[in-house]
């Protein structure tokens, strides 16, 4: 009767083939197909570890002044010049040598008094500053009592540090790791894990902490005359902190 009769064997054997293959003969065509089951997450820990290391100070670098007021420009850069040279012969004769002195400023300009709303010229400013490097700090005092004895009437800042900085901050890394990796093997052991190896870190590096000592105000004359200056250099703090993510086992 039906010219297509013959090929409805055929037909039926497609279509349980269909499902014993687990697909759908009728499917919406905006239908996604299941996806596999995601594998399980890899098991891990996350720490910080911290690292400081107080380390003392082997240099110091002093800032020394001199500020003079004159009525013309020429007198005021005649007088800083002398007491500068008078500085500067102070400074050798506590032992430093040419190359740990170096002038560090020189400015000139116009010095003015205010009278309600008007100004009045009545000189000009000679500044220069010469910054001295030492190792021996012990001797940072009797430099600065030498200075102004010697007419010296700014002390502009004193700052301690230390050469071999990239050692210390190395050995702060590495304490800081150690610190890490012994926090994750303290959690696994009483998870009753072991920890395996580090998949990610990150290394955040907060610097040096250098200790400084700055004169903000003009230091009087008559400080020459009173007992040395005591000077203490402190320590410097190098601190460190690494985030380490360790696999389980």
């Amino acid at each position: 009767m039906f010219k297509g009769v013959r090929w409805l064997p055929a037909l039926i054997l497609a279509s349980v083939l269909f499902l014993v293959s687990g697909a759908s003969p009728i499917a919406p065509g905006n239908q996604a197909l299941a996806a596999p089951p995601a594998e399980a997450e890899q098991k891990s820990i996350s720490v910080t570890g911290r690292a400081v290391l107080e380390v003392a100070p082997d240099t110091a670098q002093i800032t020394l002044g001199v500020s003079e007021v004159a009525p013309t420009a020429a007198e005021s850069y005649s007088r800083a010049a002398g007491t500068m040279q008078r500085l500067v012969a102070a400074i050798r004769e506590q032992g430093i040598a040419e190359s740990g002195i170096r002038t560090s400023g020189l400015s000139i300009y116009p010095e003015y008094e205010w009278s309600k709303e008007e100004r009045r010229l009545v000189g000009y400013r000679t500044t220069a500053t010469v910054t001295v490097t030492t190792r021996n700090l012990d001797r940072v005092g009797a430099i600065i009592d030498a200075a102004v004895a010697a007419g010296a009437n700014e002390v502009q800042g004193i700052q301690f540090l230390v050469r071999d900085e990239a050692r210390h901050l190395d050995a702060a890394l590495e304490q800081a790791v150690a610190d890490a990796k012994h926090k994750a093997e303290r959690v696994a052991r009483a998870l009753g894990v072991k920890v395996g190896r580090p998949v990610q870190v990150q290394i955040h590096d907060t610097g040096s902490s250098m200790p400084i000592l700055v004169k903000e105000a003009a230091m009087a004359a008559d400080v020459a005359g009173r007992a040395g200056m005591p000077v203490l250099p402190g320590t410097s703090r190098y601190q460190v902190e690494v985030q380490v993510v360790f696999s389980l086992e």
